[in-house]
């Protein structure tokens, strides 16, 4: 924790990682390896998504995840950027972060599905669920998910086919 910075924790270390990642990434694609990236916090996908740009400019993305990460500096109660990460990849945010990749956003709205956000569990803050609100997002909660599965998630793909030429899949577990 630095107390110098309760809204944006550890920000020059999240970033660094993120750019180190975003070139392993953009490396591995160069040499027509499928990266597979293994984590301990969200933030990761930052990278993962900056990396993949150069080679899938019409990047998809599955945002597999029971919160939706949708809080920034100024909205956070935890200053802990893994509640951060899509609004990161929207545009929103910390520059450092939200600037990571070839583009601002790294991702457009249309672009991303939320696979599995869960409002019931008390985890999402209000202005989270207001930006969601707003959101060209596609949305497939939780408990939308629970009774087809299987057609919320080729309803998912489906989605993306039509937006993107390939599409990465954020899982927080």
């Amino acid at each position: 924790p630095l107390r110098h910075h309760p809204r944006g924790q550890n920000l020059d270390l999240v970033a660094r990682v993120a750019r180190e990642t975003a070139a392993r990434v953009e490396r591995a694609m160069a040499e027509r390896s499928l990266p597979l990236v293994l984590g301990g916090d969200c933030t990761l996908s930052l990278g993962v998504i900056a990396g993949l740009l150069e080679s899938r400019p019409r990047l998809g993305l599955v945002y597999f995840d029971g919160d939706l990460d949708l809080n920034t500096p100024e909205t956070t109660h935890t200053g802990i950027f893994d509640g951060m990460v899509l609004a990161h990849i929207l545009g929103r945010g910390a520059a450092p972060l939200a600037e990571i990749g070839p583009r601002r956003p790294l991702l457009p709205e249309e672009s991303i599905v939320l696979f599995g956000y869960n409002v019931e569990s008390g985890w999402i803050d209000p202005p989270e669920l207001e930006v969601l609100e707003r959101s060209h997002m596609k949305r497939f909660a939780s408990t939308a998910i629970r009774s087809d599965p299987a057609g919320a998630a080729e309803k998912a793909l489906r989605h993306l086919r039509e937006r993107a030429d390939g599409f990465l899949v954020h899982f927080d577990v």
